[in-house]
């Protein structure tokens, strides 16, 4: 091999060396930064969720000159931005980013990945995206509060522990099975798992199916729960209307706020899935204020239970009126 040759490949290599960013690079390059930048994407002891995402968003920025678009509010608000929508055709898959410099893995996913701009550009236009700085164990703890707060029971298995630094960074998808119970799936851990471009866009599309199947599922149990619910009151009020006329029988109220007995025994009502979905103790998974604040029943779905109410009422006094006279139970007299 010619000297020039040696030469030439030995300036290639330099050149290569000089666009990898080494962790003692990464490290100088935060020391220079400006005073607000200088530490962590958070400050330690952040107390305010919205205060703390911009911060992290211009650490990002100043870092990377690049940053995904992260929904600019508490976590709360932004699970209600992803999920909330009536249509399901206009929800989003949710994202939670959380990061941790002490993690090896950290800065090459965020520059290669996180803040890529085709990763970018998917994100903006697919996902509900918030993000969270763990660095501090203040902010470790306040992130554990704020899920324990929102995704009931947010159990130790699910906690996030700083110190396992190997764990870092991660990406969490966050989805609903068909009864409404939260279900996380860690997309990014670490360095366990480390994508192309390619593959890591590939992952995002994935989940976005299996999310907008998930989300049809759980609509379509919680129609059926609510169907159900609907039909056993209905059947509740006829029994009730019909044993005020029974003989040896305790007098009740022909309309009753009160489902009687039997509705315990519906099989359907009974499943954990209608349980749950109907109970108000599910926390944010359903409640009976979301079943009319934010699917309000229809005037025609109105007009058709009052109708079907006084249809039946209207067929058990026939019932009363054609019943043949007994002893016990003369025809009734008029003047």
């Amino acid at each position: 091999m010619y000297s020039s040759d040696i030469e030439k490949n030995d300036a290639i290599a330099a050149s290569d060396k000089s666009n990898v960013t080494t962790d003692d690079e990464f490290y100088n390059e935060l020391m220079d930064a400006p005073p607000e930048f200088e530490d962590h994407l958070i400050p330690d002891q952040c107390k305010d969720e919205i205060i703390g995402v911009e911060h992290l968003v211009k650490c990002l920025n100043y870092r990377f000159n690049a940053y995904p678009i992260v929904f600019m509010g508490t976590l709360k608000q932004a699970l209600l931005e992803a999920l909330s929508p009536k249509d399901v055709n206009e929800r989003r898959p949710f994202l939670i980013y959380v990061n941790n410099d002490k993690g090896i893995y950290t800065n090459l996913f965020c520059k290669q990945l996180l803040c890529n701009e085709k990763i970018i550009d998917y994100l903006m236009n697919n996902y509900v995206l918030w993000a969270w700085d763990v660095t501090f164990k203040a902010n470790e703890q306040k992130l554990n509060d704020i899920c324990s707060n929102i995704f009931r029971p947010w159990t130790n298995e699910k906690q996030f522990n700083a110190s396992l630094t190997d764990q870092y960074p991660l990406l969490i998808s966050v989805c609903r099975d068909i009864d409404g119970e939260y279900l996380f799936h860690r997309l990014i851990e670490g360095s366990s798992k480390k994508f192309t471009v390619t593959e890591f866009l590939s992952c995002l599309t994935q989940f976005k199916d299996k999310f907008f199947s998930s989300e049809q599922q759980y609509e379509k149990a919680k129609e059926e729960a609510k169907q159900q619910a609907l039909q056993s009151l209905f059947q509740s009020r006829h029994i009730h209307h019909r044993s005020k006329h029974s003989h040896d029988h305790e007098y009740l109220r022909s309309v009753s706020m009160f489902p009687h007995q039997n509705y315990k025994d519906n099989p359907y009502l009974r499943h954990p899935k209608y349980s749950r979905l109907l109970s108000s103790d599910v926390g944010m998974r359903f409640n009976q204020e979301e079943m009319f604040s934010h699917h309000p029943p229809t005037r025609e779905e109105m007009m058709h239970a009052f109708e079907q109410l006084h249809m039946d009422s209207d067929d058990a006094d026939d019932e009363d009126d054609d019943r043949t006279p007994t002893v016990e139970h003369p025809a009734p007299k008029f003047p």
